[in-house]
């Protein structure tokens, strides 16, 4: 935790030096997700790892180039998957997660056909934040691709609405749910859903 805090405020301070009007945003965000099973598994062991639930998140964004219609961007923030069900990966040592939470990095480009509405595209990449609590097929990290629309409000606030398209899985490889299951898995876990945020430039 120590060093993810240096990093946060490294990265912070870095872009801090060329800082100029409207060049950052804050955003918080709220969405429902879906944990979809990929994989050749008859559909009962499939249902095994289906799961849903919320996820939130808090981030900082830094315009870093802006040419015409479009503006180029860089963010950093923290995610929270808060999980609504019982699903195979949500255990841990006997115990059950109920949540995980990732440092996230994001590049992104918003394209401005109009005034009041973009287009945005991101590249996410999710860290997890507690190793001791890492889940048994659960990647250390993991990319989504994002996207939406983004429209002005009023003034420098702006509304999201994105939804993920997984590129690297939240959960891979060999995985036996219970020392007696004669069958292993290997799944392949992907993020679907709708998330809404809600952002002020300054």
């Amino acid at each position: 935790m120590k060093k993810t805090l240096i990093f946060i405020f490294i990265f912070v301070s870095f872009f801090n030096i060329a800082k100029s009007q409207n060049n950052w945003a804050i955003e918080l965000s709220e969405g429902a997700v879906f944990f979809d099973y990929f994989g050749n598994e008859p559909r009962r062991y499939k249902k095994t790892f289906a799961g849903y639930g919320m996820q939130t998140e808090f981030n900082v964004w830094r315009n870093i180039y802006n040419i015409k219609n479009i503006d180029c961007k860089i963010g950093i923030g923290y995610t929270n998957y808060y999980y609504l069900n019982d699903c195979g990966f949500t255990f841990f040592a006997g115990d059950l997660v109920t949540n995980t939470s990732y440092l996230n990095l994001k590049l992104g480009v918003d394209y401005k056909p109009w005034h009041r509405v973009n287009f945005l595209l991101n590249s996410t990449h999710y860290f997890l934040l507690h190793k001791d609590k890492q889940q048994y097929s659960q990647n250390r990290w993991f990319t989504n691709l994002d996207l939406g629309v983004r429209i002005k409000l009023f003034k420098n606030f702006k509304l999201s609405l994105w939804s993920p398209i997984t590129l690297y899985p939240l959960h891979k490889g060999e995985f036996v749910p219970r020392p007696f299951d004669i069958r292993d898995f290997d799944p392949w876990i992907e993020v679907t859903g709708l998330n809404l945020g809600i952002s002020y430039e300054f």
